[in-house]
């Protein structure tokens, strides 16, 4: 689909079927990206008993815990959540 935009006076076309991805991907190492001095996007193995979520520590499988703050890590989508007065955990609601 093919739409036009016109923004002081000047006219853009813009295919919505070939959209751009300009998503960052997580990565646990020091050159995260990171704002708002935010916590640190940061993965660990699950461990109960005997049982370890990870392979390289010769478990199983990987079975891991993820901690991340949507907002200071990574890309993240501007939403009415920002400023409500209630929490908001979805853009889709």
């Amino acid at each position: 689909m093919i739409i036009q935009l016109t923004h002081n006076q000047n006219t853009y076309e813009v295919d919505l079927s070939k959209p751009i991805d300009i998503s960052i991907p997580l990565i646990e190492d020091e050159n995260q990206v990171n704002c708002f001095y935010a916590p640190l996007f940061e993965t660990a193995p699950v461990r109960m008993g005997d049982f370890v979520g990870s392979t390289a520590e010769g478990g199983a499988v990987n079975f891991l815990n993820v901690s991340i703050n949507p907002h200071g890590n990574g890309t993240h989508t501007e939403c009415v959540g920002h400023i409500a007065k209630s929490i908001i955990v979805s853009i889709n609601v």
